[in-house]
């Protein structure tokens, strides 16, 4: 039996939940800006905008669920801690802080380059997908170009990997002490 609590079952179970979350979406992040974004900048535009959209679809769907369980499998624990572990309280409110600080994150950097390749993929989706003489798609008179959005793109979400990375070290060490 644990010396925290006569039963540490439902704190473990959130730790646990929590972690494995944090982590397993930290991965696919950053797996998604160093292994999917430079697999798909070798297409040529019009698959670009359509690999990115279909990317684009299936995360907005995933990520928010997934790291709303974390936040709130860490708050929970918060809640739960028994009084002799109170110190541990303030470190399970940050890990929950940093995974819902990926919504902020994503409307204030990344919303006007998610916007652009949108607008590129729906005019891709409708035959209206011109390209110039080099083949690139760009975004109205602009020099942006497909490939430059989805590898602006790449690097914004490397920042937003950044926030899961923090929340699955501040939980380990958190868990670990």
């Amino acid at each position: 039996m644990s010396t925290l609590t006569p039963n540490p079952l439902p704190l473990r179970l959130a730790q646990t939940l929590g972690l494995t979350t944090t982590a397993i979406f930290s991965g696919v992040s950053i797996a998604l800006s160093t292994i999917l974004v430079p697999r798909i900048l070798e297409s040529p535009a019009p698959l670009l905008v359509r690999q990115w959209g279909n990317m684009f679809a299936r995360m907005k769907i995933v990520a928010p669920g997934v790291m709303l369980v974390s936040a709130s499998a860490f708050t929970y624990a918060s809640l739960i801690l028994p009084a002799s572990l109170t110190k541990h309280k303030t470190p399970y409110l940050i890990i929950a802080a940093l995974n819902t600080a990926m919504l902020p994150y994503t409307i204030i950097f990344m919303s006007s380059t998610n916007n652009k390749l949108l607008a590129l993929e729906e005019r891709e989706k409708v035959g209206e997908l011109e390209l110039d003489k080099d083949g690139e798609a760009r975004v109205a008179i602009t020099s942006e170009t497909a490939h430059s959005l989805v590898d602006w793109w790449g690097m914004l979400n490397l920042g937003r990997s950044v926030l899961c990375v923090a929340g699955t070290i501040v939980g380990v060490w958190t868990v670990v002490n």
